[in-house]
């Protein structure tokens, strides 16, 4: 957390409540992108056993990893998925 509230000053506000859950509120309102939980895609249960190597390295890519690490994954990785 940043803020530019030394440790002495937030204890002296420490009683006033509202402030705090101000000050939180504020915290999650500037890292929502952080809080919010993205919603799961599901696939139409026909299109289950249709899952491709695009669509397999897509899903690495979409969970963070490079494409010069997914290049040398073994060929196991992608019978998991």
């Amino acid at each position: 957390m940043l803020t530019s509230l030394d440790p002495e000053t937030f204890s002296k506000h420490i009683a006033n409540q509202d402030a705090i859950a101000e000050l939180v509120l504020k915290i999650i309102q500037v890292n929502e992108a952080f809080f919010k939980k993205e919603k799961q895609q599901s696939r139409a249960k026909n299109e289950v056993n249709e899952s491709t190597w695009f669509d397999s390295i897509q899903y690495l890519i979409g969970c963070g990893h490079r494409p010069d690490d997914i290049l040398t994954m073994s060929w196991r990785i992608f019978e998991i998925h």
